[in-house]
């Protein structure tokens, strides 16, 4: 992906539309300075489609097809990647744009047994001991 972006900054593939000098977003499109998620899932459906790795995961409750993979896939093992390599939670919540650690956990599949020990050691205290017991058992 890296050279494919860099040859869109370094070759002026963003600087076509009339928008990007306006926005502060990587992606800009001639309608808009932030490309909106579904238009990003939806790329990401036509080159997984032309590789050969999409799979039908579901039927949401309005009776769509869930498609794998999509953009939050990426999203999700680009932080647990770099969490399981040991970066700092609060360095990688700045890269991702998120405003408190606790959202980038949630992208996080396998926390490190670290990261969980320095959960529970910076975690307010139960004032119930039955509770404080049962969360160590």
């Amino acid at each position: 992906m890296k050279p494919v972006l860099s040859e869109w900054l370094d070759y002026g593939g963003r600087d076509q539309y009339s928008k990007s000098a306006d926005s502060d977003y990587l992606i800009v499109t001639q309608h808009s300075e932030q490309v909106r998620p579904n238009y990003i899932n939806k790329i990401v459906r036509r080159v997984a489609d032309r590789t050969d790795v999409t799979k039908e995961i579901t039927d949401d409750a309005k009776g769509n097809t869930r498609w794998f993979p999509t953009a939050r896939h990426f999203r999700n093992s680009y932080a647990t990647h770099r969490a399981n390599s040991g970066m700092v939670l609060s360095k990688l919540s700045t890269l991702m744009g998120h405003m408190s650690e606790e959202t980038t956990a949630r992208y996080c599949a396998d926390l490190t047994e670290e990261l969980i020990d320095a959960n529970d050691n910076h975690r307010p205290k139960s004032k119930n001991m039955a509770e404080e017991l049962a969360r160590e058992l």
